[in-house]
């Protein structure tokens, strides 16, 4: 249950940090923002995912950066669906 609540906070987090900062932003930099959104957003799955690794437990830090990885695609994916409603003129 607590892997679903961290994964709705998450989601909860990407929408609202993209709604703040990726608004106004070029396609470029809304790429460049959505990574700083999706660490910000992915703190508690990535020390969820890590937690207990050692340096050499390179699985578990592998799919901490592939949870990153979806996470700043997700970021990236909210930030055009917020340009296209804004092009629909949806506030």
């Amino acid at each position: 249950m607590q892997v679903l609540r961290d994964e709705i906070a998450r989601e909860d987090c990407l929408w609202r940090e993209s709604l703040t900062r990726l608004s106004n932003q070029t396609l470029d930099e809304q790429q460049k923002i959505s990574g700083l959104v999706a660490y910000f957003c992915s703190q508690k799955n990535r020390e969820r995912i890590v937690q207990g690794a050692t340096t050499e437990d390179l699985v578990r830090h592998e799919v901490a950066q592939y949870d990153q990885l979806w996470a700043q695609e997700r970021a990236i994916a909210i930030g055009r669906q917020i340009r296209e409603l804004r092009g629909r003129g949806v506030p």
